[in-house]
C-alpha cells in the first residue's frame, strides 16, 4: 500500500496476522521504541500512506488501540493487541483504521 497513490483497503483478521507472522518480530532490541524485548505475539506490520484504510474484519470488540511506537522501516505506527489472542497489527500512524465488523 506505500508504493502507490492508490487509496487501498486491506481487510486483516486475527487468523490472517496468526497465519502471516512468527512470534516477536519486532521489538526494542531491534530498533522498535515503545515494545519490550520480548513482545510474544504474533506481530505484522502494515505500511500505507493517508489514502489507505485497514479493516479489522473482527471488529472494534477484538482489538484494542495501544498507543504508538517508532520503527523500522519507516517512521511511527499504532499498535493494536488482539483482546483474546497473541496478536499485534503495528500500523502505519497515516493508514485509517477502521474498525466496524466486516465480512470478508
Amino acid at each position: 500500500m506505500a508504493t502507490d497513490s492508490n487509496a487501498n483497503t486491506v481487510k486483516i483478521a486475527l487468523l490472517d496476522v496468526i497465519d502471516m507472522a512468527g512470534m516477536n518480530q519486532f521489538k526494542s532490541s531491534n530498533g522498535w521504541a515503545g515494545l519490550s524485548a520480548t513482545e510474544a505475539r504474533h506481530q505484522v506490520v502494515v505500511l500505507g500512506t493517508t489514502n489507505d484504510t485497514v479493516q479489522l474484519v473482527d471488529g472494534a470488540s477484538d482489538w484494542t488501540a495501544g498507543g504508538t511506537t517508532a520503527g523500522v522501516p519507516s517512521g511511527d505506527h499504532n499498535i493494536w493487541n488482539h483482546n483474546t489472542a497473541a496478536a499485534q497489527l503495528l500500523i502505519d500512524t497515516s493508514v485509517t483504521v477502521n474498525t466496524a465488523t466486516a465480512a470478508f
